[in-house]
């Protein structure tokens, strides 16, 4: 992230156009307060840096959608029940249904393959 001061000129920038402590990196998951309160088994994808998407089948709701870094992710939900994971983008989208969250991360692995 970058903030910059009012009067910065974009066209010669200097040191003391942004911030003192400007800019830092932060993770897409710092931008989600909620805390995990269950979890789906982890994730073992073919190709790296999908698009997840986690659907929860009693409410119908989507509960995340994120690109994630590299082939593995154990996605934290945050209501118990079952859930949908689709995983792709575009006409390459691998479905799966019926997933339930259990209340403490496991070794179950699902792998996939889009």
């Amino acid at each position: 992230m970058e903030a910059f001061r009012f009067l910065a000129d974009k066209d010669k920038p200097t040191a003391n156009d942004q911030f003192p402590g400007w800019p830092f990196t932060i993770s897409q998951a710092d931008n989600d307060g909620r805390k995990p309160v269950a979890y789906l088994p982890r994730l073992e994808i073919n190709k790296p840096n999908q698009v997840i998407k986690i659907i929860h089948e009693g409410r119908k709701e989507l509960m995340n959608a994120i690109r994630i870094q590299g082939a593995v992710f154990q996605p934290g939900v945050y209501a118990e029940g079952s859930y949908t994971i689709q995983v792709g983008e575009g006409k390459e989208i691998k479905e799966l249904k019926g997933i339930k969250a259990t209340p403490n991360k496991t070794d179950e692995v699902l792998s996939i393959t889009v």
